[in-house]
């Protein structure tokens, strides 16, 4: 069993009979060719489980037809290839293990084909590709925000001093934003974990609001905190 990280389809150098895609049994590819046509492949998943920050499945894979001599399993979680690996003979069994921590709605896909001898070469039978799917779902932290203000200034209605916010609870990689009445939001493009401290002038009557996204700005916001402009 040879077992490779992040394959970048060097099998697709050996024999292509079609382009490779994995989304359902029912595959839209063209018609098997030579050999292929007389080869199938079934997939069965036998559980997931995810326990202390890992994700785990395992299974078995049959690869029935006279010329069948192995099968290529790839594993994909969102459709994103994390492992694929080459088993020899006509049957056989899988496992799957990942750490991974990213919280909601998440897929598992274990994608086999089956594979023949021609000319002395490997070919992977890709229009033959059976899919099955894990769907899981991990639950996500609720971000929880705070905002202090100190060393205020104020003349002639409008202050000045200095904000700290800070959240916690999401996902790592923050981006923290301030402002004014929960509107014209600034990001701060310095650290990705908080606290931030920002210098805020205001108009006193005003609020100071700040609020923080994770997944790098790509994630949740986390509820506003706010403090009365010049208190």
């Amino acid at each position: 069993m040879n077992t490779h990280r992040s394959l970048r389809f060097f099998l697709l150098a050996l024999t292509l009979a079609a382009p490779l895609g994995a989304e359902s049994n029912d595959r839209p590819n063209l018609p098997p060719s030579g050999l292929c046509t007389q080869v199938g492949i079934d997939v069965v998943n036998d559980g997931l489980k995810y326990e202390n920050g890992t994700v785990s499945a395992s299974g078995s894979w049959k690869a029935p037809g006279g010329p069948s001599r192995g099968g290529l399993l790839e594993y994909r979680l969102d459709s994103d290839r994390y492992q694929a690996e080459t088993q020899t003979g006509t049957s056989g069994t899988w496992k799957y293990s990942e750490k991974y921590k990213e919280c909601g709605s998440h897929v598992l896909e274990i994608v086999a084909f089956p594979s023949v001898v021609e000319d002395s070469r490997t070919v992977y039978c890709l229009p033959l590709g059976k899919t099955v799917k894990a769907f899981f779902q991990l639950p996500c932290q609720s971000m929880t925000s705070t905002l202090d203000c100190a060393g205020w200034s104020c003349q002639e209605g409008n202050c000045t001093g200095t904000c700290t916010g800070n959240a916690v609870g999401g996902q790592w990689g923050y981006v923290a934003l301030f402002g004014i009445d929960d509107s014209n939001y600034v990001a701060l493009p310095s650290s990705q974990k908080g606290p931030w401290n920002q210098t805020v002038t205001c108009a006193q009557g005003h609020r100071v609001s700040f609020k923080a996204r994770d997944r790098l700005g790509a994630g949740g916001f986390s509820p506003i905190a706010e403090r009365p402009c010049g208190q």
